[in-house]
């Protein structure tokens, strides 16, 4: 293997453990993060290869990843702070109440619905609270 292609393996590698720790495995978010088609980063990480992931690309990631320059040509473990947090999820059983209130909004007329929701979403605003607080 001649340097070249050697640098673009330890590229790879590096971009595939940071999507894995730093992305949760989930190639399609760190295909927005970067601004690039999942199919792009799907063919330049693919073994072998179907698309080059030359220097000006891996600059780039660096960049839009908030990297040092060069540190996806280096090989190394990613350290603890280039990783997301891990986020402890626990799945708890609805209570009987939830699923009483759930059964009874499914039955409801969907234009009731919808008028509920609109009543709900005018409170919301007027106490000042956004869809995105909630």
């Amino acid at each position: 293997m001649d340097e070249n292609s050697r640098q673009r393996a330890t590229r790879a590698k590096n971009t595939i453990d940071l999507i894995k720790h730093r992305f949760g495995g989930n190639y399609a978010a760190f295909a927005r993060k970067v601004e690039r088609s999942p199919s792009q980063i799907n063919d330049m990480l693919a073994d072998p290869p179907r698309k080059p992931f030359g220097e000006k690309l891996a600059r780039s990631f660096e960049k839009q990843l908030g990297l040092a320059h060069g540190t996806l040509d280096i090989e190394h473990p990613f350290p603890p702070e280039l990783r997301e947090p891990e986020r402890p999820y626990s799945v708890q059983q609805p209570s009987e109440e939830a699923l009483r209130v759930a059964n009874a909004w499914d039955r409801l007329p969907i234009d009731l619905r919808s008028h509920l929701l609109g009543i709900i979403q005018y409170e919301l605003t007027r106490m000042r609270i956004t869809w995105a607080d909630r």
